[in-house]
């Protein structure tokens, strides 16, 4: 036997008119036709006293069904209703549980509606008191702590050069909006910062992934209720294919007599390496050993996440010489080799200036089409043309997505490639020595400051 909305009938009450009670089922929620518009409800109070009074289903004309709690306060003749859980996103158990014990705080006087409305204003205030300064802060403060997580991290702690290259953009939105309401930013000034960057397309994608991130984060935190970056659309820049020829990064090293010490070594290091802008910019004298000339970069500081040795071309172990032997004391394990000032003045910090960096060997130099980047390019390519092993090439470059170096085979990899790297680096040390010119190629002692 059914009933007048279709569902089944578990109780017929003697003399009933035409409209059936039943207890609130799996069966009876899913079998209900939703109304032709506005919603229904089911209520689990079948018979009288013996279901859950006040426990119920809406049934929306869409066809979505979602469980509330109705009660009326002690002395109110008002119905309030506390709406439960979405059906599917909840079971019938889960919802039936919260049910009673919403009912529950009802009869010990409590008003659940009342602790909800508190709990959201509380939500509301904080977020309004949140500047976008302040949810930068402690975005990176997660950052650096590991506790961000994010889908490129896969549970490991994030590279030290992805949180400083995700901090340096989001300083910038800082420096635009920091007084500013996180919660208030809306998509067009997001729109309008990226807009800034709209023909460097490596940067617009960077800044924008950086905000969205951060607002995401902050979503899952609680801090904000909106992302304003979620439908804005950034392209993937075009695969570059530059390769520098020896005369062109012989035209870039002298170039560099002309900057200041840091700057001239930091470019030098980059050539002769062939290492990512960020590890040299970052690099500590712990991590050097200039008797065996070895480079050992930790996992939190690389790309791919894992330890990088690399054998130090006789160039490089002579710049970094005559950097040590100019400082006035022996330096700490983690003290930069190639230090710059914090934004407050106050600090050594790394290098992070690359724009101004760049604009400046273009006023002196007068080459199509480069960036820093096609110095790794450069070294592989002109290595392998004189023979080089591809895989010790890849191994050198520490690539991310070389599938040869995993497991233990990596661990016995990495240590056997050493040797041959060291051949390849001494290679590249001589070609770059023949294209500057001997007599050119480093003045070591020309300028004491470092």
């Amino acid at each position: 036997m059914r009933d007048c909305t279709g569902l089944p009938c578990v109780w017929v009450p003697p003399g009933c008119p035409g409209e059936r009670f039943w207890m609130l089922t799996k069966a009876a929620i899913e079998d209900a036709k939703p109304p032709t518009k506005g919603r229904r409800v089911l209520w689990d109070n079948d018979p009288p006293g013996s279901g859950l009074a006040g426990f119920g289903c809406r049934v929306f004309a869409s066809g979505q069904r979602s469980f509330i709690a109705q009660y009326r306060l002690p002395g109110s003749r008002k119905k309030q209703t506390a709406t439960i859980g979405t059906y599917g996103l909840i079971t019938l158990p889960q919802a039936r549980d919260k049910a009673e014990k919403i009912l529950a705080k009802v009869k010990l006087g409590d008003d659940p509606q009342a602790e909800r409305k508190a709990r959201t204003a509380a939500e509301i205030a904080r977020s309004r008191a949140l500047t976008v300064r302040e949810l930068v802060r402690q975005y990176s403060a997660a950052l650096r702590a590991g506790t961000a997580k994010t889908n490129r991290s896969n549970g490991h702690p994030q590279a030290e050069a992805y949180v400083a290259d995700t901090v340096l953009h989001l300083d910038r939105f800082g420096d635009r909006y920091g007084k500013q309401t996180a919660a208030a930013i809306t998509r067009s000034e997001v729109v309008s910062l990226l807009n800034e960057y709209i023909e460097q397309p490596s940067a617009h994608r960077r800044m924008h992934g950086a905000i969205n991130r951060m607002y995401a984060w902050a979503r899952q935190m609680e801090l904000v209720a909106n992302n304003p970056t979620a439908d804005i659309v950034t392209t993937q820049g075009q695969s570059r294919e530059r390769v520098l020829s020896l005369a062109e990064l012989a035209a870039i090293w002298r170039a560099t007599d002309q900057l200041s010490p840091l700057y001239r070594d930091l470019i030098r290091l980059m050539i002769l390496t062939g290492q990512r802008r960020g590890e040299v910019a970052r690099m500590i004298w712990g991590e050097i050993d200039l008797t065996s000339s070895l480079w050992t970069l930790p996992s939190s500081r690389t790309k791919a996440r894992r330890q990088h040795v690399i054998p130090l071309p006789e160039t490089a172990v002579a710049v970094l010489r005559a950097r040590r032997e100019a400082l006035k004391r022996s330096p700490r394990a983690d003290d930069l080799v190639l230090p710059s000032v914090s934004r407050d003045g106050k600090d050594a910090a790394p290098v992070s200036g690359w724009g101004w960096l760049k604009r400046e060997l273009d006023s002196r130099i007068k080459l199509q089409s480069w960036r820093m980047h096609d110095f790794r390019r450069s070294l592989v390519t002109h290595l392998a043309e004189k023979g080089a092993d591809e895989a010790v090439l890849d191994v050198m470059l520490n690539h991310a997505a070389s599938v040869s170096r995993s497991g233990v085979i990596g661990v016995y990899q990495k240590a056997r490639l050493i040797e041959p790297m060291r051949k390849v680096m001494a290679l590249w040390d001589e070609m770059l020595r023949n294209a500057f010119g001997q007599d050119n190629v480093i003045r070591l002692n020309r300028d004491a400051s470092v």
